[in-house]
């Protein structure tokens, strides 16, 4: 009883002092589970137990697959299979995503090259960044010497910052992402929409791409505001030449409203859903590709980047 009254004390202390606050049983299972993640994050990448899968990027208005994004997986030895959203979080606060970030970084360059040496054209590959990593002035030099040793082109990697991470740090981030830019890679603001990115922010960063938040993809067939919203997100973008990609396009409908409106691409379970490595290989082996494929739609063949920003 002591030890739980103890805990809810320091939660009230964590939630601002001069409050009550009750034990739960709940609480206190989610808090262990979350420790129990945190200390097996530590030897995920020594396991062998962190994996990446692959997900088409397709161009609107060719239907030819011109990029991917790279996933990162974890096969958890007790909670099974763990996407980023119920881990991640967690390798942020504990430190363990600088690794972990790495490593995916590196293995998705490694991946790549290994397929160009196949004779397979490749597309470039989004990998995610997070607000950790890119406050790390040593980012561009670390990625520099993943390129180098794996002998990638740096046209073919991508880096996502999400919107609200660019604007937390927005003073911190801009030599590094002009630093990375510099190196050929392209930088897209992720879940673009949902943030707060003011126009003379935008102007700041060295941006190739807008990668508009499925949220509003979700509903803006039903809802007028959204559909308004993804339309001034659109024009945006072609006003600064920039490329806009739809992430969660999941119907036909969608699809040909963002085509409608000059969206340049378009990522979702509508195309495919993400791909074991092997998959994503046979997929990029094939001209046009095999769409015997379980989970890939018809009509899609490997082409060049999305059209605008080249």
């Amino acid at each position: 009883m002591i030890n739980n009254a103890d805990k809810a004390m320091y939660l009230a202390k964590k939630n601002g002092r001069n409050r009550y606050q009750f034990f739960k049983a709940k609480r206190d299972a989610a808090r262990i589970q979350r420790t129990d993640i945190e200390s097996q994050l530590h030897g995920a990448l020594k396991d062998d137990a962190i994996f990446l899968d692959f997900q088409p990027k397709i161009d609107i208005a060719t239907g030819y697959l011109c990029s991917g994004e790279a996933l990162v997986r974890w096969r958890n030895p007790t909670l099974g299979l763990m996407l980023p959203s119920a881990f991640m979080p967690i390798a942020e606060a504990s430190g363990s995503i600088v690794p972990i970030g790495h490593w995916v970084l590196r293995e998705t360059c490694r991946r790549l090259q290994a397929w160009r040496e196949k004779d397979v054209e490749i597309v470039p590959m989004a990998v995610n960044m997070s607000a950790i990593e890119l406050r790390d002035k040593t980012l561009p030099a670390r990625i520099a010497d993943i390129l180098t040793e794996t002998g990638l082109e740096a046209r073919f990697l991508e880096l996502e910052v999400t919107e609200s991470d660019l604007m937390h740090q927005s003073d911190a981030s801009v030599s590094t992402l002009v630093a990375l830019s510099d190196l050929g890679i392209h930088i897209a603001i992720d879940d673009f929409g949902a943030g707060s990115v003011s126009l003379k922010h935008l102007k700041r960063f060295p941006i190739d791409t807008l990668n508009i938040a499925p949220c509003f993809v979700h509903d803006m067939l039903e809802n007028a505001e959204d559909a308004s919203f993804i339309n001034a997100l659109i024009h945006l973008g072609q006003n600064l030449a920039l490329r806009v990609i739809a992430k969660g396009v999941e119907t036909q409908a969608q699809l040909d409203h963002l085509k409608s409106l000059g969206c340049d691409g378009a990522q979702g379970f509508l195309f495919s859903k993400p791909l074991s490595a092997t998959d994503f290989l046979a997929l990029l082996g094939h001209d046009p590709p095999s769409w015997q494929q379980p989970r890939m739609a018809p009509g899609i063949t490997v082409g060049s980047p999305c059209s605008r920003g080249g």
